[in-house]
């Protein structure tokens, strides 16, 4: 009688695998105690709250660049035989995975498409005050994210924008591929109530 069994596949091993999209793959990086160089998102007191930590951002020379499976939009499900749940907040998703250590053990899931939420804000300050969204430029793509939201600034009190936050528009203006000079001089002559329009990611579970 044929065995079926020797038509599977072994495993694929976890420090080579690469990472498929819309299916759990697990993952090994070889992190030699360096530093991994990346921006998290989610964690239950952000506005992305799901049992994941989302890549927002990968810097160059750390060991996740040096890798080069990871990339912005992955979720991080699992760290070293720890799942992340929906009851972290954002502090101890960080320090569940950034850790120093030799070799890090990852389960990811690569949502293909990109899920994204789409929010429009309108925000009022006073005459020559900032809005107070303070952006940064992300290593591989185009456009400018919310990096900060300055103290008591009409974007922090007003809590519907948060870090991660992708810039898509302002009054009506397009500043999806902006890069940093022409996001900031965009809000700097916005009107005092003004409209920002951001994307952020989705939560998958």
């Amino acid at each position: 009688m044929f065995d079926r069994s020797r038509l599977l596949e072994p495993p694929a091993d976890p420090a080579t695998a690469p990472i498929l999209p819309n299916v759990d793959t697990v993952i090994e990086i070889n992190s030699n105690n360096q530093v991994l160089g990346l921006q998290l998102l989610g964690g239950s007191d952000t506005l992305i709250n799901g049992a994941s930590a989302i890549i927002l951002d990968i810097y160059k020379d750390g060991a996740i660049a040096k890798d080069g499976r990871l990339k912005p939009g992955d979720h991080i499900l699992e760290c070293n035989g720890v799942h992340l749940t929906k009851e972290m907040a954002h502090e101890r998703l960080c320090l569940t995975i950034k850790q120093k250590t030799a070799k890090l053990k990852l389960t990811v899931h690569r949502p293909e498409p990109i899920r994204w939420e789409e929010v429009e804000i309108d925000l009022a300050r006073k005459a020559g005050r900032p809005l107070g969204l303070a952006c940064v430029a992300p290593v591989l793509a185009p456009g400018v994210y919310i990096g900060n939201l300055l103290p008591g600034t009409p974007a922090e009190l007003d809590g519907r924008i948060q870090r991660g936050d992708f810039l898509l528009a302002v009054d009506g203006k397009d500043v999806s591929s902006a890069d940093l000079i022409a996001a900031a001089t965009a809000l700097k002559l916005c009107a005092n109530k003004a409209t920002i329009k951001v994307r952020r990611f989705k939560t998958l579970r």
